[in-house]
């Protein structure tokens, strides 16, 4: 018998899958970069909550499958008009989004870009999510510890990778370090340029933003003349601190100092001390035998934002699953809750983020949250209400915020600190 013909919006396709044994799958394609880890991590996560998606019933009666692009640059235009792909995700860079922006106006396509900041760079498009938080807000609180409230630093130097991320960095920085009464020196080139530029100039911190091996290069070269060791010992010889967008993070610093911004909930420096948190990093061990390193959660969230979407539209038509994206008011998977609307199509909340300082404390070795930084107001903590349990002891439903120099975990000194 032939098989029934369905409208591109039916929530019924009668379609089987390739072994006869049920429905079609619904495609996600994830867009990877194959030179860049971060995709592969995320790729993970993505198939973990595709995963959970179908053992839970699926999307309107069909399983999820997550497919995996291996082109960094391919255009989005061959997805808009397949009848089974629900959304996709982007883990390879803007450039594929760019390629596809006529036909993205043409027929509505959800999208979501997991890394790269479309937001900061005015590339934002109609139809198009953006995971991570914008180098703007990652430099407002690095600008407002660079200052005069905290290290009451004079001058800073940003360098970049050419690029669009390096440009992202190096106009947020320089907006956000004026507004702080900051000379901003910047630099975008190699790791020898940009390194010999900020020893011309001699910032007393260094903001260093790209890819995983030229943060580390540029870095090392910087730390030639000696490693930093607190703010008073900046002018023994040149010896900056260095700081650096969320990127950061995926690194292991050769000395303590090193700040990078991030969101507090990041699933490889919380542990298990947060519920949402806690029950993804217990999943993604379950199916991989290993632990979350921190990219893998950005996959899985927009995964399961997709599934919440398309299940609210009750069909598969991709401008009815945008319109359900706009609605999202505090869901929470596995992370921070995710809120979205018509002019806010980021996943990333602002007041959540803060910085992260590198510890070689016995206790506290590694990254660890700068409890003075995840404030709005240098005082009382930016966690959620609901969060506060995981950070702070007597917590009062209801009431204000803690104190951060109250927190059990993380750095909680105040700005007298002279290392961090």
């Amino acid at each position: 018998m032939a098989p029934v013909s369905c409208a591109k919006d039916s929530p019924l396709r009668p379609d089987v899958n390739k072994s006869g044994e049920g429905p079609a799958a619904i495609k996600v394609p994830f867009l990877t970069d194959p030179s860049d880890p971060r995709s592969a991590r995320a790729l993970t996560g993505a198939k973990l909550a595709a995963e959970e998606v179908s053992k839970g019933g699926g999307l309107l009666g069909r399983p999820v499958a997550v497919v995996e692009v291996k082109a960094s640059a391919r255009s989005l235009a061959g997805f808009t008009d397949d009848a089974d792909v629900a959304a996709v995700l982007v883990a390879s860079g803007s450039e594929a989004i760019e390629k596809t922006e006529v036909a993205l106006e043409m027929d509505p396509l959800p999208v979501i870009e997991l890394f790269d900041d479309l937001y900061d760079l005015g590339r934002s498009k109609q139809t198009v999510f953006q995971a991570s938080p914008p180098h703007s807000w990652q430099a407002f609180r690095l600008a407002r510890y660079f200052g005069a409230g905290d290290r009451k630093y004079s001058k800073i130097g940003v360098a970049a990778e050419p690029g669009h991320v390096g440009d992202a960095a190096t106009a947020a920085m320089r907006e956000a370090g004026t507004a702080r009464g900051l000379e901003v020196v910047s630099a975008s080139g190699t790791p020898e340029e940009v390194t010999a530029k900020m020893k011309s100039q001699r910032p007393q911190v260094v903001v260093v933003e790209g890819s995983t091996d030229f943060i580390t290069k540029a870095t090392s070269l910087i730390h030639e003349a000696g490693p930093y060791q607190g703010r008073s010992k900046i002018y023994d010889g040149y010896r900056p601190q260095i700081a650096g967008f969320e990127s950061m993070l995926q690194l292991t610093p050769p000395v303590p100092g090193w700040v990078g911004a991030g969101d507090y909930a990041r699933p490889e420096l919380v542990g298990d001390r947060i519920d949402s948190v806690k029950a993804f990093r217990s999943a993604f061990k379950s199916k991989y035998n290993k632990d979350p390193v921190g990219d893998e959660v950005r996959g899985y969230t927009a995964v399961h934002v997709i599934a919440e979407a398309v299940k609210a539209a009750g069909v598969l038509q991709h401008s009815k699953v945008i319109d359900q994206l706009e609605t999202f008011d505090r869901k929470r998977f596995g992370h921070l809750p995710v809120s979205l609307g018509p002019t806010d199509h980021v996943l990333a909340e602002r007041d959540v983020l803060g910085l992260f300082a590198y510890s070689t404390a016995s206790s506290q070795k590694g990254w660890r949250h700068l409890m003075r930084a995840f404030t709005s107001d240098l005082e009382r903590t930016n966690a959620l209400e609901e969060d506060w349990a995981s950070f702070f002891d007597g917590t009062t439903p209801g009431g204000e915020a803690p104190f951060y120099h109250s927190a059990k975990v993380g750095i909680t000194s105040d700005s007298k600190d002279d290392l961090h």
